[in-house]
């Protein structure tokens, strides 16, 4: 008789990046097994229950507790962790015998970086109020090493090198005063760079005139409720919940833990889902600003370096030698980037076909939409919204083609 398995979810959901890690499991259960589930959404210190209350099969926990890593130890079931090396609740022996989800945070870092200097800025800062962890400081890293990459070494930083305890809001009113404007300024998540944002319009600092400020999780309440609302890197935590699920259904389909020690799943960054706190642009040239804000306003229109070189009435050999020299890329290339970006926005939050799409974005047809965004992204359009939308459709053939694998063999 069929039993489904039951799989505890010790996962805080005050957050976006914990909801997101949920949904991917559930539809994953939902094509693959219709898990029975134990969730407490509202405990942010998750507990897992006794023996009589819960008999299951697998786990997939925030451990935030050395009872609750001792109690997971104790009942020896197939667990998968959500990674947090700042918790500090497992010896790095324990950690071993645990697959774990955990932060591309170098790479939200990098992507941060490459936004900041599309945008023009020459002067950039990196905001965390807490106290140091690895996590902010793995996409501090990320974020500083794009931009010594591209020849700059001069970045500010709160809290400074010397900072041990969480600043008051007059020290971080202070620093904002001091710095240098315009200015980009990287949080290390949504609600640090919430908190900014209101310390700016204390101090009178404009946002995003004076300081543009981006988050990372593109926690969608936080970041529309903000003032002004909040740009962010959104974070693939569904595609992380699904492959997370598949392996710890393997896991439980072989009762073993062990042949999956070195198995991590990363959430990787999407893009950045730009609004109004970093919708702005600093270029030093104003034939160049011109040039690029007549190419976001014609984004969605087939407009191609012609267009742009009539609309500021200038030589294209001379626009085009400006251009290069302030932002790094040629007009065409720009063009490209910023109708990609309209691109992305579509596949992952329409379900337009993507004919339509290539029409919205003004491309000519579908097929050169499809070739230039392989070309940018290693994968075609279709590829990239099956990877990252919730339907999972070329994640779950695989999923599907190594369960049936892994039962088959039981025969």
């Amino acid at each position: 008789m069929f039993r489904p398995k039951k799989v505890a979810m010790l996962i805080e959901t005050s957050q976006e990046r914990g909801r997101g890690l949920i949904r991917g499991i559930i539809h994953y259960s939902r094509l693959f097994g219709s898990w029975d589930f134990y969730i407490t959404p509202n405990d942010v210190v998750q507990v897992l229950p006794s023996r009589g209350q819960w008999e299951g099969d697998g786990i997939i926990a925030r451990v935030k507790t050395k009872k609750l890593a001792a109690d997971i130890i104790a009942r020896g079931l197939p667990t998968i962790l959500l990674s947090h090396r700042d918790d500090q609740v497992f010896t790095p022996s324990e950690m071993r015998h645990y697959p774990n989800i955990c932060m591309a945070n170098d790479r939200f870092g990098a992507m941060a970086a490459d936004y900041c200097l599309s945008k023009g800025f020459k002067q950039f800062a990196f905001f965390c109020r807490l106290l140091p962890a690895s996590w902010s400081q793995e996409r501090k890293t990320g974020f500083f090493r794009v931009l010594r990459e591209n020849g700059i070494d001069d970045f500010h930083l709160f809290p400074g090198p010397d900072e041990k305890t969480v600043s008051k809001d007059s020290t971080v009113i202070r620093w904002l005063h001091a710095l240098p404007k315009p200015i980009a300024i990287l949080a290390s998540n949504d609600l640090q760079a919430m908190g900014l944002m209101e310390l700016c319009a204390m101090a009178g600092v404009s946002v995003p005139e004076d300081i543009a400020v981006l988050g990372i999780d593109n926690d969608e309440l936080l970041c529309e409720s903000a003032s002004p609302p909040l740009s962010s890197i959104s974070c693939a935590t569904e595609q992380a919940g699904f492959q997370a699920a598949a392996l710890l259904d393997k896991m439980m389909e072989q009762h073993e833990k062990n042949d999956f020690v070195a198995k991590t799943v990363l959430i990787e960054p999407i893009m950045v889902v730009e609004r109004r706190s970093t919708e702005t642009d600093y270029f030093p040239d104003p034939l160049v600003g011109a040039a690029f804000d007549f190419i976001k306003r014609n984004v969605q229109n087939a407009i191609n370096v012609g267009d742009v070189v009539r609309h500021v009435k200038k030589s294209r050999k001379n626009l085009e030698i400006r251009f290069k020299t302030v932002t790094g890329e040629t007009l065409h290339d720009a063009i490209l980037r910023l109708k990609l970006q309209q691109v992305k926005r579509f596949l992952l939050e329409s379900n337009m076909s993507l004919a339509q799409i290539a029409v919205s974005c003004g491309f000519s047809n579908v097929s050169y939409m499809g070739s230039v965004f392989k070309k940018a992204n290693g994968s075609s359009p279709d590829q990239w919204r099956k990877q990252y939308r919730s339907d999972y459709q070329e994640n779950t053939e695989f999923v599907f083609q190594n369960a049936s694998q892994s039962r088959n063999s039981k025969k």
